[in-house]
């Protein structure tokens, strides 16, 4: 973890391991799964905080983005205030066990509600800066509208929110997908 920070990091996976750790159950969809599609998929992850972690390195009263990076070249970037919540972390485990390659060895970032794909796998780097950079989506995927004082975003008004499906199954939707207004997400916990 570096950029604007007083204490930059440098943490390996036993570091991490080695922190106050927790686990959350979290359902990814990939950002091309249409409504009851099979790209979704819940697992319970264990990792740190994304707030501990930012609290340890000492964020400058500048920072207000985070840049994520991966191993493989791919990055998003996130106010950091989204980063400061209860719900984002630095996964190294997944099912009771080590994070699998393919779903981010050694460690993956976790924002829960946002697309698979914004959730990186791979990381390599945190690095805290005053504006954002140019990601695969960019911050209007996060559901941002231009740059909101501290980061503070907005839902996509477009996107249901798939927090709320239930643990281990997916209940496909009978018949074609049902009609919502837009402006609504699907809610999925029957």
């Amino acid at each position: 973890m570096d950029g604007l920070v007083d204490r930059p990091l440098s943490l390996s996976l036993d570091d991490l391991r080695a922190m106050p750790t927790i686990e959350r159950v979290v359902t990814l969809s990939c950002i091309s799964n249409p409504v009851g599609g099979p790209l979704v998929g819940n697992a319970r992850w264990t990792g740190v905080t994304t707030a501990s972690l930012l609290e340890l390195a000492r964020p400058q009263p500048r920072a207000t983005w985070v840049l994520v990076q991966a191993a493989d070249g791919y990055h998003e970037s996130f106010p950091i205030d989204m980063l400061r919540a209860d719900g984002p972390m630095v996964a190294f485990g997944m099912d009771g066990f080590t994070l699998p390659r393919r779903h981010g060895f050694a460690a993956r970032l976790l924002v829960p509600g946002h697309d698979g794909m914004k959730n990186v796998k791979w990381l390599t780097r945190l690095t805290l800066s005053d504006a954002p950079a140019a990601g695969v989506l960019g911050p209007a995927r996060l559901g941002l509208r231009g740059h909101r004082p501290h980061g503070v975003p907005h839902r996509h008004p477009h996107r249901p929110c798939h927090r709320h499906l239930p643990v281990h199954r997916r209940r496909p939707w009978p018949g074609p997908a049902p009609a919502h207004p837009a402006g609504r997400g699907v809610d999925r916990r029957r």
